[in-house]
């Protein structure tokens, strides 16, 4: 079986788009497929950890805003139809309607990751502009794809507010790259405990709420090294986060991190104590939550991020609303309690292990690739 994943771009600026490629091939290949990945290079790309899938890049084209490129198109036009199934990852922009456009005109099945892109609170996001592309071809896009939903509270909202016909919509869970689940459990808590936050500085991402919980820790005399790193997204924002945060970086308690490609991710997650996802806009699922897991750490996680509530009926993260007292609340219980610091990390790991590995999601893939084979032809 063949599989081809349409993708914008292969740079760690796709933040969760690309995690989730890395641990979708990999996905595939447990299931017994082979992947090819469509992109456009915009001269960022890494190599990644694509199992094995073949990589072609494309030049692109104006304008760049909407990843634009004739090339791609082009291609996709031509060798639709040596695929067994064509899958892309978000909307709005044009390589997912290439790859949606090819694999109606192949009588393929067009798998669409929305990742959180039909969520209502990222539809109001520039509601304006949204308005107009969805009504100018992203609507047909979306009720005629097959979607692929993260979590069942990814779905229910998008579909709630869409009226998504069901049989269209597929739960999947994102997978993890295997390698992060090689981490060798943990025996003994960082001195200090070091606490990361791996995220765009971005309104929606939360980070000035935890660097002020990190001030109200600060001033409880709490012990803690606190690593941020994530690239810059809101220049505004980075200025109200640098200037909240001053006072850490200056003691040494908050590290600026910046942007990190694959390797220092993980380098990263496998030498901290503690995660923290702080988003304050709704996610899909917040990838960084089952790598931290896989990775052994505890997990202090925003509610908004909607992998979250299965989590917290599983008893394996502290689940917070994103507020500054309730994210250094969460914090204080771990940092005052180093063994249950420890248990909640080796609970998310085994939990990580047995539902985000590329062989359950694999397993998967696989049934929804046959529960759209048993559909009428016209309905595919």
């Amino acid at each position: 079986m063949n599989v081809l994943h349409v993708i914008p771009g292969l740079n760690r600026e796709q933040g969760g788009l690309l995690s989730t490629l890395e641990g979708l091939c990999a996905a595939w290949v447990s299931a017994g497929a082979k992947c090819t990945i469509a992109s456009i290079s915009d001269g960022k790309q890494e190599d990644g950890h694509f199992s094995g899938a073949v990589v072609k890049t494309f030049a692109p084209g104006r304008p760049r805003k909407l990843a634009v490129s004739n090339g791609l198109k082009t291609w996709l036009a031509a060798h639709a139809r040596e695929f067994d199934a064509i899958s892309a990852q978000g909307i709005w922009l044009s390589p997912t309607r290439y790859a949606f456009a090819a694999a109606l005109k192949a009588k393929r099945p067009f798998l669409l990751l929305p990742a959180g892109m039909l969520d209502p609170d990222a539809l109001a996001h520039h509601p304006l502009r949204k308005t107009l592309r969805w009504w100018l071809g992203e609507r047909g896009l979306v009720h005629r794809s097959h979607l692929l939903f993260s979590t069942q509270e990814d779905h229910a909202r998008a579909a709630g507010h869409l009226k998504l016909d069901p049989s269209r919509c597929h739960v999947v869970q994102n997978p993890l790259r295997p390698d992060f689940l090689d981490a060798p459990l943990r025996q003994e808590v960082s001195s200090p405990p070091r606490v990361l936050c791996l995220n765009r500085v971005h309104p929606r991402k939360g980070v000035l709420e935890w660097i002020r919980a990190l001030q109200l820790l600060s001033k409880q005399g709490m012990a803690f090294r606190a690593i941020l790193a994530g690239p810059e997204e809101d220049a505004a924002y980075v200025r109200e986060c640098r200037i909240a945060g001053r006072e850490l970086i200056e003691s040494g308690q908050l590290e600026w991190a910046g942007l990190l490609d694959g390797t220092g991710v993980k380098a990263h997650l496998f030498k901290s104590d503690i995660l923290v996802h702080p988003a304050v806009g709704y996610e899909n699922f917040g990838m960084v939550i089952a790598e931290a897991m896989a990775a052994g750490l505890a997990v202090v996680a925003s509610r908004r991020a909607l992998v979250t509530p299965q989590l917290e009926r599983a008893g394996i993260v502290e689940a917070v609303e994103p507020t500054s007292h309730e994210i250094a609340a969460a914090l204080t219980r771990l940092l005052a309690n180093p063994a249950q610091l420890l248990r909640r990390g080796r609970l998310g790991q085994a939990y990580a292990t047995a539902h985000f590995c590329v062989e359950a999601v694999g397993k998967r893939l696989l049934q929804v690739l046959g529960e759209i084979a048993r559909k009428k032809p016209e309905r595919q």
